[in-house]
């Protein structure tokens, strides 16, 4: 696992996750070069998002979605909208480390897990499409 992200931005919650994040597998990226982004998010097994908030959206699963990386995410806010659990990705109550600690044991479990959701990840709507299904959602109001 590699954990992306600027680690000065929050150096306390950083030198947490690093005293408990003791696994030799668990790598950290620090921050990402914009241009490398992409790349690393095509070749991710999944983009993991514990969020514990109400999120109305979320750029990084979008993000995800657009490469075709299926997502583990906290099952609420915008989450059970965009994530269809067991076939695009995986969702879990959010602050429930043992759920969480499950969803992962079983991603490593079942190797071809991923593989499937990867294969029915949808690529988010473009902006014009949206617009296209707004205007006919109002035009059939009519």
């Amino acid at each position: 696992m590699t954990i992306w992200g600027d680690t000065a931005a929050f150096p306390d919650y950083v030198a947490d996750l690093r005293r408990l994040a003791t696994h030799p597998q668990i790598r950290w990226g620090g921050r990402l070069p914009h241009d490398q982004i992409w790349n690393e998010l095509a070749s991710a097994s999944l983009v993991a998002i514990p969020t514990h908030w109400y999120e109305a959206s979320s750029l990084v699963l979008d993000e995800g979605f657009m490469v075709g990386t299926p997502a583990l995410a906290s099952n609420l806010g915008v989450f059970p909208e965009k994530v269809r659990h067991g076939l695009d990705g995986l969702l879990v109550p959010p602050a429930d480390t043992a759920a969480w600690r499950t969803a992962l044991q079983r991603l490593h479990d079942q190797p071809g897990l991923v593989a499937s959701l990867r294969a029915n990840v949808r690529p988010p709507l473009t902006a014009e499409a949206h617009t296209a299904q707004v205007l006919a959602l109002y035009a059939s109001l009519k």
